[in-house]
This record gives C-alpha cells, sequence and structure tokens, in this order.
C-alpha cells in the first residue's frame, strides 16, 4: 500500500509525448482514485491506521481534476496533440487502469452518500461532469 500512496503524489502534466507516459499516467489516475477512497472512508469511520495517511480535499481535488481532463492525459486515442499513432488495441492496459480509476471514483461517491451526503455537491463531480468525463 506504501507505493500506491507514493505514487498517487506523481505529478501529472498535460500532453504526455510517449506511450510510456501515457501507460504511467494511467496507473497514477487510479492511485489517486485509491487513495482518495482509502481515506475518505478511514477518515469517517474512525478506524485506527498508522498506514492509511489523512483524507485531504487538496488530494481529493488532484484525482477530480484529474478525472475531469482524461483527454488530455490518459487516453492515446484522444491525445491526437502528441502525434503518437498507434495500434489502440495495444492501449488495454492504459484503459483498463482508467476504467478502475472510474470504478474508484464512484465508489468514494456512494461513500460520500453514506457518510456526508448534505456536502456531497462540494465534493463530487457535477452531474453534467459525470455526464461528459464518465460516459
Amino acid at each position: 500500500m506504501d507505493s500506491i500512496f507514493a505514487n498517487a503524489k506523481i505529478d501529472i502534466y498535460v500532453f504526455p509525448d510517449t506511450t510510456h507516459i501515457i501507460d504511467n499516467y494511467a496507473k497514477v489516475l487510479q492511485y489517486k482514485a485509491f487513495r482518495t477512497l482509502i481515506t475518505y472512508v478511514n477518515s469517517k469511520s474512525n478506524l485506527p491506521s498508522n498506514e492509511i495517511p489523512s483524507y485531504s480535499d487538496l488530494r481529493k481535488d488532484d484525482f477530480l481534476l484529474a478525472l475531469k481532463h482524461p483527454s488530455s492525459y490518459f487516453l492515446v486515442s484522444e491525445n491526437n496533440s502528441s502525434g503518437i499513432t498507434d495500434d489502440y488495441v495495444k492501449w488495454a492496459q492504459s484503459l483498463a487502469n482508467y476504467a478502475r480509476a472510474i470504478d474508484l471514483y464512484l465508489a468514494f461517491e456512494v461513500s460520500v452518500d453514506v457518510y456526508d451526503h448534505n456536502n456531497a455537491d462540494q465534493l463530487l463531480l457535477s452531474m453534467a461532469e459525470k455526464e461528459t468525463q464518465l460516459s
């Protein structure tokens, strides 16, 4: 778990220029999603844990910002600015990591609904953002 939290801190830059970087960014997005979910649930459930860092709105915002702009970061078929053209079937790992990040976001959304329903509008993507980014 230490490596997931460490890798979740990796900065993501717009318009990666190699397939390796795009693949890595998809993993980082997944790590950011996991960190957001697990730290949020841990902060609300009051379970003692020395291994899980505390929940941070800044980290949550970092994840949601990345999730709002997938074509700039993670999906090679949408990343025309990089000049990368390739057989998109080879991008299964990036797409799988991105799909896992969306699943983790949806789990975060359910957690917010359970623990903090009154503040959901402040913590989650809006309906318009979900329709745009997750469809």
